[in-house]
């Protein structure tokens, strides 16, 4: 009789040992997880930061022409993709009709509310 609750105490503490081990191991991953994607959060913030600037000064320092606005953008250090009427920063298109600006839009999903 002893000997069935003996077994019994080692299985149960086996499985507790197991499981504490488990939640351990499952809770760092998800800190880990946390802080990256805080990180990123950051990451894109800054970039969305840096686009902001960059469209205030080219409204206020160009006429809003194409070849202007492609011009300080070949000063700055922003990434940017472009066609013959589309300009694309990280997180905003500007949209060109007969050389001039027309348009700027909102073209990745953009969820930074901190503008510092």
């Amino acid at each position: 009789m002893k000997n069935k609750w003996k077994i019994a105490f080692w299985c149960c503490l086996v499985v507790f040992i197991i499981s504490v081990i488990i939640i351990l191991f499952l809770s760092d991953f998800i800190l880990e997880q946390q802080v990256k994607f805080r990180l990123y959060d950051y990451e894109h913030c800054e970039e969305l930061k840096a686009d902001f600037y960059e469209i205030i000064n080219i409204i206020n320092d160009t006429d809003l022409s194409y070849n202007e606005v492609m011009d300080l953008l070949k000063k700055s250090n922003l990434y940017y993709t472009y066609s013959k009427n589309y300009i694309w920063l990280a997180n905003a298109m500007l949209i060109f009709e007969n050389g001039k600006l027309k348009k700027i839009e909102k073209w990745k999903s953009c969820k930074c509310t901190r503008f510092n």
